[in-house]
């Protein structure tokens, strides 16, 4: 097998296809970060309560819970694309459907948690799809450079975005969640134009949803690598759950900010995520090798966390979470491309679902207990015992295989052979 090589940035970019759809999701997520910003401040403005908006985000994980592991099934079974195209259709009617709401009806924290179950919903279609694409769009030499490109970008359009949404929301909240609505459609039509390969028709007799997310669990299950990606998953997530409700708390309860503030402290996190994305891109090679990224990228992202949550002074608030988010994408990125490296085309979207099981059950109890943490304590408490949870994480990963020198080249891949079982084809490592 060849040595791993550094993929330049050009060189991913030059695929029309991979552009179409990162332009497609550059736009989406221009509108879902000014739709978050104003949903969590709306929340909290209304009902003045940390433990409202972990309720909004508890419902988006109780809808992943529910739905993301049959969308990985009908990423593998259905089009891929047309699953994309009906999501963001979908999504921009629900938002539009609560613009409408909340301009003529009187407010009801229930319009709000409805619109995140059924963007949830949307948005189960849509990433598993997403994601079992991706992969077919570029040679696997380039697949840590383009997910590293989408990451950096993506952060990049966050940053700006979320550094002026402060002043947005202090328009008002009803600008963020129309451009939100909007950017679904426009979305749609770029790609409706991408040209997305199509994945082998499987052999079987009648489809049956059961099976196929039984012969998910089978697979990540019968993989030594993916099974110990699982895991780590789980932990990791459960803590970076943790942070979610707490952030919009922080900047309002502990700095006594406003949502200038707010914004503010997630751009300098959501910077550090597009340095730490951009920088693992120009030195893939190196993090193609070295599993020990993973190790210290966590051990960094848990200090920081704790140190945040420690912290009184905003100049060095800023400094911690610009290093969570550098942190962040260095832990996320080589995580998604070992998948992808262990997981045939056949099988990534259930794959993909089956490896967000964990998260999709523990972090419904990570938000709603750190919503509980910071209104009965302080939101300070939430980010010292995320960040212990993170630290656990990096601990836990020495012991792994897949991140030791000889076991981390990311596109060495296990061989595999194939068997049927229950009329399905199913993969399994020699």
């Amino acid at each position: 097998m060849p040595e791993p090589r550094t993929v330049s940035y050009r060189e991913v970019f030059r695929h029309r296809d991979f552009r179409l759809l990162w332009a497609a999701m550059s736009v989406s997520l221009s509108g879902d970060v000014l739709f978050n910003l104003a949903l969590n401040w709306l929340i909290l403005e209304k009902t003045g309560s940390a433990l409202s908006v972990g309720g909004n985000l508890f419902v988006g994980v109780v809808s992943d819970l529910l739905f993301r592991t049959l969308a990985g099934a009908l990423a593998d079974r259905m089009n891929r694309k047309m699953l994309m195209l009906g999501s963001d259709l979908f999504r921009g009617g629900v938002v539009l459907g609560l613009f409408i709401l909340l301009n003529i009806m009187p407010f009801h924290l229930g319009y709000l948690y409805g619109t995140t179950f059924l963007l949830g919903v949307g948005s189960n279609l849509f990433f598993p799809a997403y994601r079992a694409v991706l992969p077919n769009l570029l040679p696997p030499q380039a697949w840590l450079t383009g997910r590293a490109l989408t990451t950096a970008s993506a952060r990049l359009i966050t940053t700006v975005v979320s550094g002026v949404g402060g002043w947005v929301l202090g328009m008002g909240t009803s600008p963020a969640i129309l451009l939100n609505g909007l950017s679904f459609f426009i979305s749609a039509g770029l790609l409706a134009l991408c040209r997305l390969p199509q994945q082998a028709p499987q052999k079987t007799p009648r489809f049956s949803m059961l099976t196929q997310v039984r012969e998910g669990v089978r697979y990540v299950a019968g993989n030594r690598v993916l099974l110990g990606l699982f895991a780590l998953l789980t932990l990791g997530d459960f803590g970076a759950a943790f942070l979610w409700p707490v952030h919009v708390v922080f900047a309002e309860r502990v700095f006594q900010g406003g949502p200038a503030l707010y914004g503010a402290l997630a751009t300098a996190s959501l910077l550090g995520s597009f340095v730490g994305a951009l920088m693992l891109g120009r030195f893939s090679r190196w993090f193609q090798r070295s599993g020990r990224s993973y190790f210290w990228a966590a051990a960094g992202w848990g200090m920081s966390a704790v140190l945040f949550g420690l912290n009184t002074s905003l100049p060095l608030a800023f400094v911690y979470r610009f290093l969570i988010g550098a942190a962040l994408s260095v832990v996320s990125i080589p995580l998604a491309t070992w998948v992808d490296a262990h997981t045939d085309d056949a099988f990534r979207g259930r794959v993909g679902a089956t490896m967000s099981l964990g998260t999709q059950v523990v972090s419904p109890l990570a938000v709603t207990l750190s919503g509980w943490v910071a209104d009965a304590w302080t939101p300070r408490v939430s980010y010292v015992i995320a960040g212990t949870l993170l630290l656990l994480t990096a601990i836990i990963s020495r012991n792994f295989p897949v991140f030791q020198p000889r076991g981390s080249k990311i596109n060495a891949s296990p061989p595999q052979e194939t068997t049927a079982h229950e009329g399905i084809a199913t993969a399994k490592p020699l």
